[in-house]
């Protein structure tokens, strides 16, 4: 069953925002492919991306992984897990 539900499994390292005229807009890779993840906004410059599988991860089922993007620095740092 796991075998079967990894090959079904869509990673990617696309994100999208929406900005403040409620257009979308493409933002930053990840910083590793992904499948099943939650983005939220933190504050007004910092983004994080909660859980979901990671490609090429030997558990096919969602981690507890959070990456934090600074809109403000250009950058990703890793959150507490």
């Amino acid at each position: 069953m796991q075998k079967l539900l990894r090959h079904f499994l869509a990673t990617t390292t696309d994100t999208w925002l929406l900005d403040k005229t409620l257009m979308w807009m493409e933002g930053p890779s990840l910083r590793e492919p992904r499948a099943l993840h939650c983005m939220v906004q933190i504050d007004d410059c910092k983004i994080a991306i909660i859980g979901g599988v990671v490609d090429g991860s030997e558990e096919p089922f969602p981690n507890n992984f959070i990456d934090v993007y600074d809109t403000e620095k250009g950058s990703w740092e890793v959150g507490p897990a």
